[in-house]
This record gives C-alpha cells, sequence and structure tokens, in this order.
C-alpha cells in the first residue's frame, strides 16, 4: 500500500464531498500538528470534522508526531508545515496539500504534491466517475470554498481534466525552476 502524508484541507473536502473513502487506496499519515486542526474542528461540532475522526478511527490511518523543518518559511501553515515536515522525516514521497506555495515548496524537497482537485481528477480517469459525476463534484467543491481560478474551473468543464493538471503541474514546476 502507498503512504501520503496528508494536511487537513483536502481532508476537509473529502468529507464535505462525501469522498473520503478515494483515500482508501494509501496508507494516510496525519501529523499531530494536522490532527490538532481536526479535533478543534470536531469540538466546534462541525460535521466534516466529525466524519473525519470517524475515518480515521475505522481506515489505514496513522497519527504522527514530527517536529517541524527549522528551514521551512514561517509564512506556510503550521499544518503544511508539519506535512511536509513528517514526509521528508519519514522518507514519503507522496503529500496531499491543497495550498499552492506549500505544493510548491513540497516540491523543493523532492515530494510529490497533489491537492484535493487531482484526487478526483485520478478518480475519473481510472474510470469510477463520469465525467458528469467530476462536474458535479467540482461545482459542490467550489460551493464550499475551495479556490480555484477561473480559468482553470472553466478548463475543467470544458475538457478533459487531466489534460488540464497536467498542464497545473507543468505550469507549477517552471515556476519553481524560475524562482531558483
Amino acid at each position: 500500500m502507498v503512504s501520503i502524508v496528508s494536511n487537513a484541507s483536502p481532508l476537509i473536502f473529502l468529507a464535505r464531498l462525501d469522498r473520503l473513502s478515494l483515500l482508501d487506496c494509501f496508507e494516510v499519515l496525519i501529523p499531530d500538528q494536522v490532527y490538532a486542526e481536526i479535533k478543534l474542528g470536531k469540538e466546534n461540532g462541525k460535521n466534516e470534522f466529525l466524519l473525519i475522526d470517524q475515518y480515521i478511527n475505522k481506515k489505514n490511518i496513522r497519527l504522527a508526531q514530527t517536529t517541524l523543518i527549522p528551514s521551512l518559511p514561517h509564512t506556510l501553515g503550521e499544518g503544511e508545515s508539519a506535512v511536509i515536515s513528517l514526509a521528508v522525516k519519514e522518507k514519503i514521497r507522496r503529500v496531499l496539500i491543497d495550498e499552492r506555495k506549500a505544493r510548491m515548496l513540497a516540491m523543493s524537497h523532492g515530494l510529490e504534491p497533489k491537492g484535493t482537485l487531482a484526487v478526483l481528477i485520478e478518480e475519473k480517469n481510472k474510470g469510477r466517475m463520469s465525467k458528469q459525476q467530476f462536474d458535479h463534484l467540482l461545482t459542490k467543491l467550489v460551493g464550499f470554498g475551495f479556490r480555484i481560478s477561473e480559468d482553470l474551473l472553466a478548463k475543467l468543464y470544458e475538457v478533459r481534466p487531466e489534460e488540464v493538471l497536467k498542464k497545473e503541474r507543468d505550469n507549477e514546476a517552471d515556476e519553481r525552476w524560475n524562482k531558483v
């Protein structure tokens, strides 16, 4: 089973979409800092956090302690920093992070980041979801506050999502190299 380290945001959005099961094929590691965010949401009675907590207790989820890499920028959220730090420490290449800046930083540490949208696109590409189902989930995702550019959103609705995802990854890699 492939391991992946997850931040809170993808878990929250997948819970809101009732699609946490898309992570069943992974051994998911969650840093304590991320779990603290989940616990706080659960204590506030938010349904998606209750669903995440139930999922953690039933599936291949491992909570893990980690110390943050000191060189990570302080502008990065604690959860994102913990995800990158844990992945580097445990030598796990795959991370699940939605924030673009954090994904780019993860790539600079040799990690392979993907976000909520990539999880949905991969599910569609594997034939487990129709284009209509994908479009419906995409609409719901945006309704839940998922940030996505209007151009990217339009492209996802009109063309094959896997082509858009590849182009976005190429653009992120170009931006990373331009900053070096």
